[in-house]
């Protein structure tokens, strides 16, 4: 038996446009009209916006603040403390030195010519005579009792030459050196002096006398014994000053004492030529 299938019925057709209500427009073409759609803010704009609203405000509450701060009375500031400026009375050019007034051009000429001369009647000294007066680095540091050391701290600490005069007068020998560093090695004079110094009151005498018009010079009386070798005994004075990138380092030696009156009479003569 075959089951009826029931009839569909057709769907009813559209109603033409026509037969739409009148709105009293025409009707829109569906081909011509735009789609419908959310529009966002992107984020570029945003920014530019926020940067916008940020310059406006800044500018505003300047100007507002500018605005007050223009109404109010100025406050005087408090004094200045301290003493008023000294200015001299007139400004020149300090004149340049003549070539026997600026003592570097002596001192960087012959050092032999500048030392003091040997006095008359004296006697050439053997165990100190040198050549023609200069002494090499190996020469000056052979009168320490370290010369290793001592060549090797004048090594490092910018020595340039030496010379020195000797003489021999009755009893007594003297010794006058003249020792120069390097000029950016002035410094290292006065830690020479310094240390020298440090020994002098051992090898020389106690109670110094300082050197007028010297700074840091000082002259040592032999009145401290020394002894021979053989067993017989000697005194030493001495002297270490400084002047620029000069050490002046005198001994005088003799059987008797050694006043420091006859140290400082050499040391006023020796810095009269430099």
């Amino acid at each position: 038996m075959t089951t009826p299938v029931p009839e569909q019925s057709a769907p009813s057709p559209e109603p033409a446009p026509s037969a739409l209500p009148s709105t009293g427009l025409p009707a829109p073409d569906p081909a011509e009209a735009p789609p419908k759609q959310r529009r966002r803010w992107s984020r570029r704009r945003i920014a530019l916006l926020l940067s916008a609203a940020a310059v406006l405000g800044v500018a505003g509450g300047g100007g507002a603040g500018y605005a007050i701060q223009a109404q109010r009375p100025p406050t005087p500031l408090p004094p200045l403390a301290g003493d008023t400026l000294h200015y001299p009375a007139g400004r020149g050019a300090v004149p340049a030195l003549t070539a026997d007034q600026d003592d570097a051009v002596r001192t960087d000429g012959d050092l032999t010519k500048l030392l003091i001369s040997a006095p008359a009647g004296s006697a050439p000294s053997g165990a100190t005579i040198v050549p023609d007066g200069w002494l090499s680095q190996g020469d000056y540091a052979r009168y320490f009792k370290r010369p290793d050391g001592e060549f090797r701290w004048l090594l490092d600490h910018g020595f340039r030459r030496a010379a020195q005069v000797s003489w021999s007068q009755g009893s007594r020998d003297v010794l006058v050196q003249l020792v120069q560093f390097q000029k950016a090695n002035e410094a290292d004079v006065k830690t020479d002096l310094t240390d020298l110094q440090g020994y002098a009151g051992q090898d020389c005498g106690p109670n110094p006398v300082p050197v007028p018009d010297s700074g840091d010079g000082m002259v040592y009386p032999g009145s401290a014994t020394r002894s021979y070798s053989d067993g017989g005994h000697f005194y030493v004075g001495c002297a270490y000053v400084r002047h620029g990138d000069l050490l002046l380092d005198i001994h005088i030696y003799d059987q008797n004492r050694v006043p420091a009156q006859a140290v400082m009479a050499l040391v006023q003569s020796q810095l009269e030529r430099l």
